[in-house]
């Protein structure tokens, strides 16, 4: 048996979730946030995930956790269907509008799974 490349194992959100501030459970819903990263000299991003059953938004976040104009979740291209190389994007803002600095990666998972996150130079 073979694997499709970097797909030994993958982050997905639990099933439901339960927690009592809410008033009905989240639904393969999920985030997973990445470790301050520099992305001077970072042409592109790719995600490599299964979202054939939902969607996964990309947002980028200062390395203290605050939001960027123009590079949040709502500003986030969505991405669907099953690929290697899912390409991050953004609708008005590119990497190449970013002020050098370290910046975190945050997915927002829709029933989807997440297997790796490259940064392409």
């Amino acid at each position: 048996a073979t694997l499709p490349l970097d797909r030994f194992a993958g982050i997905r959100p639990v099933e439901s979730s339960a927690q009592s501030t809410l008033k009905k459970p989240l639904k393969n819903i999920g985030q997973v946030t990445l470790k301050p990263l520099d992305l001077k000299d970072i042409q592109e991003i790719t995600v490599n995930a299964n979202a054939t059953a939902g969607q996964i938004q990309v947002e980028l976040l200062t390395a203290t956790g605050f939001r960027i104009p123009g590079f949040s979740k709502a500003d986030s291209n969505p991405l669907t269907g099953d690929s290697l190389t899912h390409p991050v994007g953004w609708k008005k803002q590119t990497l190449a509008d970013l002020p050098a600095g370290k910046y975190m990666l945050r997915l927002h998972l829709d029933d989807a799974e997440v297997f790796a996150v490259t940064l392409k130079h």
